[in-house]
């Protein structure tokens, strides 16, 4: 892991390399960034090289994950509504078939979330190949944006973590100008 502190810009140059494997770089790009302020509410985010093997990886993984949170979330928001629905428009009466069946959905609806996560878990690590899953971590560990200090009379600095050494050092290289 190599750290590296730079003068706050709006863009770097970058080497035409990969930030994660260090293959030549693709059109595709990692977007890193952190969020600013008490609420978190700005976000600064920097796009860095993928090759395209990475950046499917990294779709791939991520577009898996998406389906599994949406799947669940969708299947828990309509047992509630269905809940919600016999025990509005019924006449539901306490201990009858329909307010059990009312508590039921309920109780399945908050199950279907918590199933959401171990869905999404295999999809995203069982599922897929060691291959892919491995470019995929190797992606997330890629570059690591450590702080973010906002720039106030030119005094504002970025600290970036990389992962890969190589790109670490072309990166400073390319931008011997900002390198703190």
């Amino acid at each position: 892991m190599k750290v590296v502190k730079v003068k706050q810009q709006n863009q770097y140059a970058m080497p035409l390399l990969c930030c994660a494997c260090g293959a030549p770089s693709g059109i595709q790009k990692l977007s890193v960034g952190k969020s600013v302020g008490f609420s978190g509410k700005r976000t600064v985010s920097l796009p860095f090289p993928l090759c395209d093997t990475c950046a499917n990886a990294n779709k791939t993984v991520k577009r898996r994950g998406n389906i599994g949170c949406i799947t669940s979330l969708s299947l828990s928001i309509l047992l509630f509504i269905v809940a919600m629905v016999i025990s509005t428009t019924l006449e539901v009466t306490p201990g009858t078939f329909l307010d059990n069946l009312t508590k039921v959905l309920i109780i399945l609806s908050v199950f279907s979330l918590f199933g959401g996560f171990i869905i999404t878990w295999i999809l995203t690590t069982v599922g897929i190949d060691k291959g892919i899953r491995n470019s995929y971590k190797q992606t997330r560990k890629a570059v690591k944006m450590i702080s973010y200090k906002r720039s106030f009379f030119g005094k504002g600095h970025i600290i970036f973590k990389f992962s890969n050494e190589q790109f670490a050092e072309l990166f400073k290289q390319l931008n011997k100008d900002a390198v703190l």
